[in-house]
């Protein structure tokens, strides 16, 4: 199975009933996989661009004189994906170039409860990321190292590389797409992914641009 079908087949969110190996999460679910959504939820700091030239917005505290970028919330989507015996966390390309060690992981587990993970805990004692970015797509993956409590709750919303529907569906079939547009389903702690039905409009075409500054040769339509 080469990493580029793998890829384009998890980004659509298409797999078969098959029945999963590990983890065992998503078995006797499947109706509901827009629960492994992820949301990818950091700080970035607020510029202004003034004659061409983009500038760090700086604030003071009065009382400490304490100076501090002045930041926004920022959002990302995401998906836990489990493939021969090894976790992985697999995102845009262009989302990882403003990624930190402190950057959180938000998603819901099958009660319904809402959770969230330091991004950098995942990787191991480093707490260096690691990105394996793929030549022709705005993917990247990045290789977790699990333990206690990490590997149960990775393991309720992984989506098994063994669920995968390898092949592209039909052009016109229709698509289920989760995410957090605009930061939408994680205000106040809260995450509920935002779920959208969509149609594949088209095979996989040669796009030969750049999206997000990344270079995406290769691409699938869906409508809208």
């Amino acid at each position: 199975m080469s990493t580029r079908r793998l890829i384009s087949a998890a980004l659509l969110f298409c797999w078969v009933n098959a029945v999963a190996k590990e983890p065992a999460g998503l078995s006797g679910r499947s109706d509901t996989y827009f629960e492994t959504a992820v949301a990818v939820l950091h700080k970035e700091p607020e510029l202004l661009e003034k004659d061409g030239r983009k500038y760090r917005i700086l604030i003071q505290d009065i009382e400490t004189e304490k100076i501090e970028p002045k930041t926004r919330d920022g959002n990302a989507s995401g998906f836990f994906l489990f493939h021969k015996d090894q976790y992985y966390f697999a995102t845009a390309q262009h989302v990882t170039r403003i990624l930190r060690p402190s950057s959180r992981l938000g998603f819901v587990n099958p009660k319904g409860e809402s959770r969230q993970f330091v991004l950098g805990k995942l990787v191991g004692k480093s707490e260096h990321l690691v990105w394996r970015h793929h030549d022709q797509t705005d993917v990247s993956l990045l290789k977790l190292h699990l333990s206690g409590r990490g590997v149960d709750e990775v393991a309720d919303i992984a989506i098994s590389s063994d669920e995968l529907y390898l092949e592209t569906p039909p052009r016109t079939s229709k698509l289920v797409v989760a995410g957090f547009p605009g930061g939408l389903g994680t205000r106040g702690g809260e995450i509920s992914p935002i779920t959208a039905v969509v149609h594949l409009a088209s095979k996989e075409i040669r796009l030969a641009a750049k999206l997000e500054g990344v270079q995406v040769e290769n691409a699938y339509l869906v409508n809208p």
